[in-house]
């Protein structure tokens, strides 16, 4: 069994929120030509950073879509339910919209605010997903 098998609801839960403080953390400090610099999208590129200064730059050990929600969402569809369709079901976290990545919703807002440069509302945006709520079993 793989490190990212054994990844529980709670630990999924847990560095979701680490992960999303570091990001706020990062975007009151960015700047556009950092995502460049390492060859990314600045949404991609910021989570990538927040990753590795936690410890998770080893690629065996990073979570899929760099997000620990992603991660245990797709360990648990294919893993518990031999399934890798409507993996987002799984997801540990309670998005305002279906899932998080859907127009409206908190992570599209983030991505938003990043992209035209408003990096104070984006690091208030990864706040507000650092807390949402956890979804009940």
């Amino acid at each position: 069994m793989s490190i990212k098998e054994k990844l529980t609801k709670e630990e999924a839960v847990r560095r979701h929120r680490e992960l999303w403080n570091k990001i706020a953390e990062l975007c009151t400090r960015w700047k556009r030509s950092k995502a460049k610099d390492i060859g990314m999208g600045i949404g991609d590129g910021i989570k990538y950073i927040a990753l590795k200064s936690l410890g998770y730059d080893n690629p065996l050990c990073a979570p899929t879509n760099r997000c620990w929600a992603c991660e245990y969402a797709i360990n648990k569809a294919i893993y518990l339910h031999k399934c890798n369709e409507d993996r987002c079901h799984f997801c540990p976290i309670k998005w305002k919209t279906t899932q998080c990545h859907d127009e409206g919703g908190e992570y599209k807002i983030w991505i938003r605010h990043l992209v035209v440069g408003e990096f104070e509302d984006a690091a208030e945006m990864a706040r507000v997903i650092a807390n949402l709520p956890e979804k009940e079993d």
